[in-house]
């Protein structure tokens, strides 16, 4: 679901908002680790149980939206098509993309993209730490 799981990474705050929700409904959640709700946790006798919440946190509209869009997330399998369809993005991107003089570097990964664009292809600072251009 998330590009630190990807990598495994076990970042200390992830931060989501519109995706929640489509854009439907404005609503904001932050995902803590370990580390950040010990704080939170340890606030609490002082501050209250949260005392970090605003507008949009946990809207009720805004909830059952965010709950609506991970059921279709989940129904459609919107995690495995992206990994399908990314792996063919990802390598058109090469095969269309990566021999062309202007391109120093062609990246990606799932369907997130990047083409480098260069001037000078030889020289570039890519080409020259990564002569493989592929």
């Amino acid at each position: 679901m998330f590009g630190s799981q990807h990598y495994g990474i076990e970042p200390d705050l992830i931060t989501v908002a519109r995706g929640l929700t489509s854009a439907y409904f404005p609503l904001f959640a932050a995902i803590v680790g370990e580390k950040v709700y010990k704080v939170l946790e340890d606030g609490a006798d002082r501050v209250g149980a949260f005392s970090h919440g605003y507008t949009y946190s946990g809207h009720p509209i805004g909830a059952a939206a965010a709950n609506a869009v991970l059921d279709i997330v989940e129904k459609e399998n919107l995690q495995g098509n992206a990994r399908e369809v990314g792996a063919y993005f990802q390598a058109q991107l090469k095969e269309k993309f990566a021999q062309l003089p202007i391109v120093g570097e062609v990246r990606g990964v799932g369907l997130m993209g990047a083409i480098e664009f260069v001037g000078d292809r030889e020289n570039s600072s890519r080409a020259r730490k990564s002569p493989k251009c592929d």
